[in-house]
């Protein structure tokens, strides 16, 4: 008699099922890792437009906030991750750089130096993400 190779029905099945629950564990650890980076990303971006603000106002003696907030899309302020904020204002009060309403594709973001109410879509009305300056 002839033997026959392959993989019965019962065999195919198994290895289907045991796959789908290794995707259905891992896909949403891996989404969950991914968000945390972005949310990492920007609050980086909004450190370095602190620094980059603090540069320039020691560069021209003190006068950036002269005329009252900046707004970050004018380009008074050089960083290389400025041209991703669709808006944002900056301001400089008791020795302290506030960000409000800084804006990218993803996140909204208010606060000072490694403190941000970061927010899922719009300031105030999205989904918080992180409320570290709330909390201090």
């Amino acid at each position: 008699m002839k033997e026959k190779k392959g993989f019965t029905l019962v065999e195919l099945l198994a290895v289907i099922t045991l796959l789908s629950l290794v995707g259905l564990i891992s896909v949403p650890i891996a989404t969950n890792i991914i968000d945390k980076s972005k949310i990492k990303a920007y609050k980086q971006t909004l450190n370095g437009i602190i620094d980059a603000a603090k540069i320039h106002n020691a560069e021209v003696d003190y006068q950036l906030f002269v005329d009252g907030d900046i707004d970050l899309t004018e380009g008074k302020i050089q960083f290389e991750n400025l041209d991703k904020i669709t808006q944002g204002y900056m301001s400089y009060s008791n020795k302290e750089y506030y960000l409000y309403d800084v804006t990218n594709d993803e996140f909204c973001a208010n606060g000072i130096l490694g403190y941000y109410d970061i927010y899922r879509g719009s300031c105030g009305t999205g989904e918080i993400l992180d409320n570290s300056y709330s909390a201090r």
